[in-house]
């Protein structure tokens, strides 16, 4: 109703209208239709379906616009009320429906300030009340009502506290009584109430916004800001649907404490605001509001401008194609708007990795091709040949290097841009690199780390450390100049991290470095690099698009929306130079020295070497210095220095040396320079000299003198000789020379070792002497030979003479006799003969004394040092990964060490391989040589915890065994008392202490003075001992035990027993024993004790015996341990070889293919009590059957363990196996086949064998009969099998499948059974499932699909007479009916009623036959049902197709029936009367008609009072037999409509409404489209624009697609932009021109044609698909 004006059948497609409602917010209205409520527009007759079909016609529905929901009732099928989410509505798609409450309910109110639901409960008489969710239920009206009316109610509303009410016959309205605080029901007597509704403004509420608009954010270059909002975040309890349409106002100020606010009012999402200061910060914040009233304000964006200086910056990234195996390079300024490709990259199945720049060039890496570079000069592209593998690249713009990372080989390298001249930097792989140039430093990342170097590789720092495991990764960095900060991203499973800590250098030092943390990124790629530049952070979110926000990952904006690989960003700025220093003044990498300036200055025992210093005028200097002396030793030495100089000492006088010398910084290294010198000479070298005078007249006397020269023997000389007269001079002689030799001093440090060898031959241990010297302390000549002198017992005058080469420096006595003393001298000797001999010493043969060796650990390698030589030592393994600590087994000859990425490691004859990865820092390793177990000590630093872990080496399993809240520095492990004791530095103090663990795994400290004189009063170790950090254990005394360990309070080492009772200090109060303290390493062997100090880079050896104290330099070491298999002593075989296996073998559990077993664990012999045992392998024989495994496990399968519960797998059910234990380790391997006594044990009932589908016929449309043999293997009582039938169809609304259990008997070997209610022409997939009884396990036969039967074609009436009916039936297209027959019977009929059959013959029919068929001898005007009898091919079941009894036709009208014969009756009161029964009319009225007709239609279906329309004003007077043809125009297409007869029979005025039961229905045809609403444009919230209009009424016939034209002002024509399928349109970049005016209108297309167009859209301004 418009204007008091009614129109008629305002939605058409709404057949069978029922309750309505309106949405006064979005302009719709819900109606009720049939089993389904549809929504629809209030203007205009467009309606979709708003929800699925219900079980039953909604009662009362109504919308809540404002929190998106609409309810309604269901009072007969599934009764209750249900909601449905308005926005899950699309034109496409109906929403779901949900209950909220199970109830009969037939009324409902919404309360919308409450946000409450209220509803009356029958049971209880009272009113209830419910949240929109349905949660909440409250009885409102509990104890509240004198006398409470609440039955039946129909509708109810909700107003001033208050409910109106109504059951449809009174009208209840409550009022309450405040003094008794009740309500009344009062009742009005009403004729018919069936709802009401309140007609008042509070009855439809405008709502107030009340959040806040989400993530508001702003793009800002140097004088503007694009900001874009999101709507507000829905109330938790409001739907999808909720009100959205809010109006906005934004706010802008600037961050200087001025008031120049900006306030701009705006209907979409998206402002852009102009005329900004430049360099400064603005804070942003916007709120909604709508006519009711304004919502709460934003979070606050803050943001800067750009200065205009920065406003230049460009951003290169490289975005892949999705056509074709490329990626292009683009080049975009800080908005993401003007956007240049620079070049393509053709990258087939490859990545680009990672971008750099320098100028005007672009370098990137990519998996395939290394790194390639483009000019932006010359737009040329080229490979870097020489570069492979690069994952990770950056630049130096001051040395002019690039960086790269190679994971491959595990290196950073770097070289010149073109890839010439490589150099190493540093062992590592990084993830993403940045280099500092100004203070030539190199950052980097791995998985776990923050690390930084020098551009060289020195000075190596980790920043930031992650345990491995810990569930975070460390993914990328980023250097902030500005502040001289570096910031990195790490992410975890929950958070996506930034840190930030100082730049190193101007003034910075790494004790000042901290980790701060500055917030968390809310989308951040798990890939993404980040780049800094002017108070800006960039990064990739989780699409790949590039997101800027500020330094603490706020404020965030959105700058390309399509993803790309990988970008960076480029502005001078960023490659800044140092102060008053630009490209061409510079000079970082240092100038040659020459050759001629390197000399030697001072005497020759001590003296420096010198050089011209190189020059730079940035940065600090470095000098590399190696030389090579020239002298029997053949010495080099290598050094770095700051200095021009370098001191020299102990090498011979004026001896030549090679000096190779080059100067470098850390952005590079200058040219080498090599040169040949020789040392100062020696003074006082004996010469003769021969001398006499002359004159020009005659010779004097000759006079010989012997003198000292400053000169040493040997000493190489170069004399320059010329030979003159008065008259002139001769040629110039140049000759080397040296003085003359003389006899060596004595050979220096002798010493004999007794090592004990295993003959090759006989497999016997024999004793040899090893003897051993070093050279004299002047050589004085070149040294020919050693002479050895050797005997036995003292016996002299049987000395052994022996003579070896110069070169050599011991000599091997073999086959040593028992019991013998043997003596040992050697004398060097040159051309003038052999020098004095060495000191005396001896061995005795009984004492094994083997040569001192340490298993060294360094940066690259782990190697065995002879501590009694200088160049003995063997390099055992060069890791790729530095190594830490490191142990050895020495039975095997295998290694184990824990690398820098605390990884363990072994090195055995089958080479490398690891063994475990750690999660924390690993600082010692011990190892369990009898029970082989390594105990490794890992330490969590930031926690202040230490973890002990304990690995099995023949299990290859670990687990952690003590964790502590301290940190351990070192660990040892005594076997032989199943001990092991570490080191801990206490919290509390800046000491350590010493605990212990023994077997029973009670960890108790190893030093306390209660304990001890409880224990032992004579113990007198001292609690107040300060130990340091290292252990070490010495097992080399026969009698005992003894733990080492350094006391920092007396700097000596002190020994203790293992229970911390006894100690003493085993090292001398001299000052060289107290050198080198605290120790970094402490180890021990039979000889010697060993400390090293990583400061000095020294050894300290101690001699037990002596107490002396000797250093050896042996550069950076990480650890070292003593080595040799004396070291490592084994028990007696009684506690290494377990018995033979006698204990039992139970049964813990069984499956129908598993049988779990437990071995009764061995005991040991109680001397071997407190001694570690290695792990026993438990070992089970088994074969199906109850016959005994052969010899040694013969004919029969194993399974092994460590563990002695064994699971037996893959075995055949219901079977029976015989079982065997037996026990091994790794010293009795053999014992492994000697068998316990058998078990036997049986597997229960399995899985059956697949059942086979035998068959598959169709017996119906609805019907198939599937037949199956039975399993051929049961695998368990073939009585217990169980059967089901599987079928699964593909249909349009998805998958359908089901499964019917089937009961069968089990005495035959094939079943069958007949599956029903399928779906007609459906092909269906069947399989048969066999399960055990319990249904637990089961197995499927091999699918078989068939196609279900046709449903038979319609009964179609062809004509009727008033005798006659000709039908029509035409068979199945597939072939499927053999026989077909007709029956007949009148209507209605009873169930078991007689059908007449048509003809006793069948007919055999085929595909597509139609018959025609004319039943006679029919009553006039009667019902008549038909039906078909089928018999489908293959099958004996009938089929009566009744098509649900809609094949019913009736006869014509005709004359009167005769009447029964009349009878005369005399009535009562007077006279007779004659009477006779009515005869059948065989008519359709009370009279033959013949006057008036009128024809009247109606659009179908309509209901009960619905107004027909006439077919003309006037009516046809009729007579009989009278034909008329009637043309109905102006219908709509492809609608129903219904017809019927408005008669007036002859004699009477009564009119009959003639409709032939509802059959007289036919359909127009289908059309074009009608025209859409005008198009509208929308602000998209991620990007630019979209066109969208409703889907206009499609007639009959589906859309095809849409055509979106455009108004071209230029042309002054209609523009095709869009012809496509979707209702809506994204502008797309390029189409449309920035700032123009444009009008849209659209028409769509199906089958029949294109219909009309819209009319205009509104005007429509484009400013382009900025991104916000």
């Amino acid at each position: 109703m418009v204007d008091n004006s009614v129109t008629d059948n305002i939605y058409p497609s709404v057949s069978h209208p029922g309750a309505i409602t309106v949405d006064w917010l979005h302009n719709y209205t819900y109606i009720v239709d049939g089993l389904m409520i549809k929504r629809c527009d209030l203007d205009r007759p467009s309606c979709i379906m708003a929800t699925e079909m219900l079980p039953s016609q909604p009662d009362v529905i109504k919308v809540d616009p404002i929190n998106g929901f609409l309810f309604f009732t269901q009072g007969s099928i599934n009764m209750g009320l249900y909601a449905v989410d308005i926005g899950e509505i699309t034109p496409s798609k109906p929403a779901r429906h949900f209950m909220l409450v199970s109830s009969k309910l037939n009324s409902f109110s919404i309360d919308f300030n409450n946000m409450q639901l209220y509803f009356p409960n029958e049971i209880a008489n009272t009113l209830m009340s419910a949240f929109l969710d349905g949660t909440g239920l409250l009885d409102v009206r509990k104890d509240k009502v004198v006398q409470p009316n609440y039955y039946s109610i129909r509708s109810m509303v909700f107003y001033g506290g208050v409910f109106f009410l109504t059951n449809g016959t009174k009208l209840l309205i409550e009022e309450y009584n405040e003094k008794i605080g009740k309500f009344y029901v009062n009742e009005m007597y009403v004729t018919k109430y069936s709802s009401f509704n309140i007609y008042h403004p509070t009855a439809q509420p405008h709502p107030v916004p009340h959040s806040s608009p989400q993530d508001v954010r702003g793009l800002f270059t140097d004088k503007r800001v694009i900001i874009q909002w999101n709507r507000p975040k829905p109330l938790s309890y409001q739907g999808k649907g909720a009100y959205k349409n809010w109006y906005y106002e934004v706010s802008l100020y600037a961050d200087d404490g001025t008031d120049n606010e900006i306030v701009e009012k705006v209907t979409g999402s998206f402002l852009e605001i102009v005329d900004l200061v430049p360099d400064t910060a603005y804070q942003v914040k916007v709120r909604a509001w709508s006519q009711t009233g304004s919502g709460p304000w934003s979070e606050v964006f803050v943001g800067r401008t750009l200065s205009l200086e920065a406003s230049t910056a460009k951003v290169i990234v490289a975005a892949a194609s999705q056509s074709d195996f490329t990626t292009g390079l683009y080049e975009m300024d800080m908005e993401g708007q003007q956007r240049t490709q620079l070049t393509t990259v053709h990258l087939f199945y490859e990545e680009l990795l990672d971008l750099t720049w320098v100028d005007d060039k672009i370098l990137w890496a990519s998996n395939g091709n290394g790194v390639q570079i483009f000019d932006r000069t010359t737009a040329e592209s080229k490979i870097v040949y020489h570069i492979r593998y690069a994952t990770s690249v950056s630049y130096d713009w001051l040395g002019q290097k690039l960086y790269w990372s190679n994971p491959k080989h595990n290196v950073i390298r770097r070289s010149d841009i073109d890839g010439e001249n490589i150099e190493f930097v540093i062992q590592g792989t990084a993830r993403h690199m940045a280099i500092d140039a100004l203070q030539g430093r190199i950052y980097w990342v791995t998985m776990n780390t923050l690390e930084a170097a020098y551009l060289n590789g020195e000075d190596h720092i980790v920043y930031f450390n992650l345990p491995y495991f810990c569930g975070k990764h460390v993914i990328s960095l980023t250097l902030n100049f500005d502040l001289r900060k570096v910031l990195w991203y790490v992410k975890s499973f929950e958070r996506q991290e930034l840190f930030m800590s100082d730049l190193l250098g101007n003034g910075v030092t790494q004790d000042q470095l901290s980790v701060q943390p500055l917030g968390s990124f809310t989308s951040i790629s798990p890939f993404s690099v980040m780049q800094y530049f002017s108070h800006r952070l960039f990064w990739q979110n989780e699409k790949g698009s590039i997101i800027v926000g500020d330094l603490e990952c706020n404020y965030t904006s959105e700058i390309t929306v399509e993803p790309v690989s990988v970008f960076t960003v480029t502005h001078p700025s960023l490659h800044p130079y140092p102060e008053g220093l630009d490209k061409k003044s510079l000079k970082i990498i240092p100038t040659e020295i020459p050759e001629q300036t390197i000399k030697c200055e001072g005497h020759w025992s001590a003296f420096n070497l010198t050089w011209q210093k190189a020059i730079v005028n940035h940065g600090d200097i470095f000098y590399e210095v190696s030389i090579q002396i020239h002298d029997d030793a053949g010495r080099s030495v290598a050094m770095q220095t700051t200095k021009n100089f370098m001191e020299l000492s102990n090498i011979s006088a004026y001896t030549e040396m090679t000096v190779t010398l080059r100067a470098y910084t850390h952005w590079g290294y200058g040219p080498v320079t090599v040169a040949d010198i020789n040392t100062p000479m020696s003074a006082y070298t004996e010469m003769t000299v021969t001398l006499r005078a002359y004159t020009h007249w005659g010779y004097g006397p000759v006079t010989v003198v012997d003198i000292n020269t400053p000169m040493s023997a040997y000493t190489e000389m170069t004399i320059t000789l010329r030979a003159y007269t008065h008259w002139g001079y001769g040629p110039v002689t140049v000759a080397d020379i040296n003085t003359p030799m003389s006899v060596p001093s004595k050979p220096l440090t002798p010493r004999v070792y007794v090592t004990q060898h295993k003959e090759s031959v006989t497999s016997e241990n024999s004793l040899a002497a090893d003897f051993r010297w070093t050279l004299p302390k002047l050589l004085n000549g070149i040294i020919t030979d050693f002479k050895i002198y050797s005997w036995k017992n003292g016996d002299e005058n049987n000395k052994n003479t022996t003579s070896v080469q110069s070169t050599v420096r011991h000599f091997n006595l073999p086959c040593l006799q028992p019991g013998m003393t043997y003596f040992f001298q050697v004398a060097a000797c040159t051309q003038k003969g052999c020098g004095p001999k060495t000191d005396l010493v001896s061995a005795e043969a009984d004492a094994v004394n083997p040569v001192p060796k340490l298993l060294v650990i360094s940066a690259n390698q782990i190697s065995i040092e002879e501590v009694d030589s200088v160049g003995n030592k063997t390099v055992v393994l060069e890791p790729i990964v530095s190594p830490m600590v490191a142990t050895y087994l020495a039975q095997e000859n295998r290694m184990f060490w824990v690398d820098k990425n605390n990884v363990l490691m072994e090195h055995s004859k089958q080479g490398q391989k690891k063994l475990l990865e750690l999660n924390g820092k690993v600082t010692d390793l011990a190892v369990d040589w009898i029970g082989r177990t390594l105990f490794i000590v890992e330490v969590n630093s930031s926690q202040s915890t230490s973890t002990i872990i304990t690995y099995l080496l023949d299990q290859r399993i670990s687990y952690k065994l003590q964790t502590r809240d301290g940190i351990i520095n070192s660990i040892v492990a005594d076997p032989h008392t199943s001990t092991i004791a570490w080191m801990e530095s206490d919290t509390s103090d800046n000491h350590s202490k010493l605990y212990k663990m023994g077997p029973d795994h009670k960890v108790k400290p190893l030093f306390s003075n209660a304990r001890n004189k409880r224990e032992a009063p004579s113990c007198n170790c001292s609690a107040s001992f300060q130990p340091g950090s290292r252990i070490a254990l010495d097992n080399t005394e026969d009698i005992k035990t003894e733990i080492l360990f350094n006391d920092d309070k007396t700097k000596s080492i002190i020994a203790t027993d293992i229970n911390g009772c006894y100690c003493k200090s085993v090292t001398s109060q001299t000052p060289a024993s107290k050198k080198g303290f605290p120790p970094d390493s402490l180890t021990v062997d039979h000889s010697n004790i060993y400390w090293y100090n990583k400061t000095e880079k020294l050894l300290y050896i101690m001699d037990k015996q002596t107490s002396i104290v000797t250093t050896k330099r042996i550069g950076e070491v990480h650890d070292m341990i003593g080595y040799g298999t004396h070291l490592q002593p084994l028990p007696s075989t009684e506690c290494l070889y377990p018995q033979p296996y006698k204990g039992s073998v139970t049964l813990i559990q069984k499956t129908n293919m598993t049988i779990e077993l437990e071995l009764e664990p061995i005991t040991w012999p109680l001397s071997c009590t407190g001694i570690s045992v290695p792990d026993t392998k438990y070992s089970v024989y088994y074969k199906a059957g109850t016959q005994p495994c052969g010899s040694a496990g013969s004919g029969c399968m194993s399974e092994a363990s460590y563990n002695n519960t064994i699971t037996l797998t893959k075995l055949q059910p219901f079977t029976m196996y015989i079982v065997h234990g037996a026990v091994s380790n790794y010293y009795t391997e053999y014992l492994s086949e000697v068998l316990s006594s058998p078990t036997v044990f049986q597997t229960r009932a399995g899985v059956p064998n697949k059942a086979t589908i035998e068959s598959l016929i169709g017996t119906s449309p609805e019907q198939i009969n599937v037949k199956w043999s039975r399993p051929t293997v049961s695998n368990g009582p073939p009585e217990d099998l169980v059967y089901a039938i599987h079928w699964s169809t593909q249909t349009g609304k998805g998958l359908l499948r089901a499964e019917v259990e089937v009961n069968v008997s089990h005495d035959q070997n094939v079943y069958e059974q007949i599956i029903s209610n399928l779906l007609p022409n459906q092909n269906y997939t069947i399989e048969v499932k066999t399960a055990n009884s319990e249904m637990k396990i089961f197995n499927t036969s091999d699918p078989k699909t068939i196609r279900t039967f046709e449903l038979p074609r319609d009964i179609i009436l062809l004509s009727s007479a008033r005798h006659n009916l000709t039908i029509s039936w035409t068979s199945p297209s597939d072939g499927s009916v053999e026989i077909a027959k007709f029956q007949y019977i009148k209507c209605p009929y009873a169930n078991k009623a007689n059908w007449n059959n048509m003809d006793d013959i069948p007919y055999y029919t085929s595909s597509n036959q139609t018959y025609n068929i004319t039943f006679t001898d029919l009553e006039p005007f009667t019902d008549y049902c038909f039906r078909m009898v089928l018999l489908y091919k293959g099958t004996f079941t009938k089929m009566y197709w009744t098509g649900k009894d809609r094949f019913m036709f009736r006869t014509q009208s005709s004359i009167p029936s005769a009447p029964d014969p009349p009878i005369t009756e005399s009535l009562s009161s007077q006279g007779y009367e004659v009477k006779w029964s009515e005869p059948n009319d065989n008519v359709t009225g009370e009279y033959t008609p013949y006057g008036v007709l009128f024809s009247v239609g109606f659009k179908c279906p309509y209901a009960d009072e619905a107004n027909w329309n006439n077919m003309g004003d006037l009516p046809y007077y009729t007579s009989s037999n009278q034909t008329y043809n009637i043309t109905f125009t102006d219908l709509e297409p492809f609608t129903d409509y219904c017809f019927r007869m408005v008669l007036l029979y002859k004699g009477t005025y009564t009119k009959m409404y003639w409709t032939g039961g509802d059959r007289f229905m036919f359909r127009t045809q289908s059309s074009i489209p009608s025209a859409p609403d005008p198009p509208i444009t929308e602000s998209l919230s991620s990007q630019g624009y979209e066109v969208k209009w409703s889907e206009p009424n499609d007639n009959g016939a589906t859309i095809l697609h849409y055509i979106l034209q455009y108004w071209n002002t230029h042309f002054q024509i209609w523009t095709e932009v869009y012809n496509g399928t979707e209702a809506r349109w994204v502008i797309d970049d390029g189409v449309l021109t920035n700032g123009k005016e444009y009008f849209f209108r659209v028409a769509a297309e199906n089958a029949n044609g294109l219909g009309p167009f819209s009319n205009n859209s509104t005007a429509f301004t484009y400013r382009g698909n900025t991104t916000m």
